[in-house]
């Protein structure tokens, strides 16, 4: 069985809508610009849980860069797959035109807290980074890509499975959180937002973004969640605050934060 990550804007499947877009195998937050611009992406995400099914599904929690208006892509993430009455997770990392790599040094079960990261190196080689968290296990790479940079995504997916769109699998809800791209919170805009659509039915939909803009909710299903609540951390106050407090002065305390994630492809 091969998979492997398909955008189905490179075979003009994937159409404009109003303030967002649709696929047949993509779902989450997409952004382009021009050639070049892109040189990193990372962001959480907590490995989902699939729900049993009478046939065979796949789904895929990733990030990555370019493949979003080109036929290039760079990506890592994890999967959850529902196949022949069991439930199956692995991590992996792909760039086209080749399938996918699973990485069998990083195992991944469900809950499991994944942070991932793509980033180009002075080289002009790039690493891939993707590390369970709550295990405490990490795998990295690095490999030549050629890719034009023009597009950063996060993405739950249904993947290609020997040549075909796979059926996504029911996959509960991922957190995309701590978004970063190029190294900056990426300010997610809802009109960057898109939905899978698979035989005529919307089958994975996002949220808004979230209060400080760098993370959302994906569910499977058509109705949009609520945006995952942001971690508000507090400062520790130095004794030269806590003196200014008393004497009216008002401090900043607090920065924005959030919480888990994930997402899903392959082929």
């Amino acid at each position: 069985m091969r998979y492997k990550k398909i955008n189905n804007v490179t075979v003009n499947r994937l159409r404009k809508r109003q303030n967002d877009w649709s696929s047949g195998n993509w779902s989450g937050y997409a952004r382009s610009a021009n050639s070049g611009r892109y040189i990193s992406v990372s962001g959480r995400w907590r490995v989902p849980a699939v729900c049993p099914s009478p046939t065979n599904t796949y789904s895929s929690t990733w990030i990555g860069i370019d493949g979003f208006n080109n036929r290039n892509l760079i990506q890592t993430g994890t999967e959850s797959d529902y196949v022949n009455g069991a439930a199956r997770y692995h991590a992996w990392w792909e760039i086209l035109p080749n399938s996918e790599r699973i990485i069998t040094s990083l195992p991944v079960n469900p809950g499991d807290l994944m942070q991932a990261c793509i980033r180009k190196l002075p080289s002009g080689r790039w690493r891939i980074k993707i590390a369970n968290v709550t295990q405490g296990k990490n795998f990295a790479t690095v490999k030549a890509y050629n890719g034009p940079q023009s597009s950063v995504e996060f993405i739950q997916e249904a993947p290609t499975v020997n040549g075909s769109i796979a059926t996504l699998a029911n996959y509960g809800k991922v957190i995309f959180n701590h978004c970063l791209i190029n190294g900056r919170n990426p300010r997610f805009k809802t009109s960057e937002a898109g939905v899978m659509v698979q035989n005529g039915t919307q089958v994975s939909t996002p949220s808004i973004p979230d209060s400080d803009k760098d993370g959302f909710a994906v569910v499977y299903g058509s109705i949009p969640p609520n945006p995952p609540a942001s971690l508000v951390k507090k400062r520790v106050k130095t004794p030269k605050q806590r003196r200014g407090n008393l004497k009216g002065g008002r401090n900043v305390i607090a920065n924005g934060r959030r919480n888990s994630i994930r997402k899903i492809r392959k082929r």
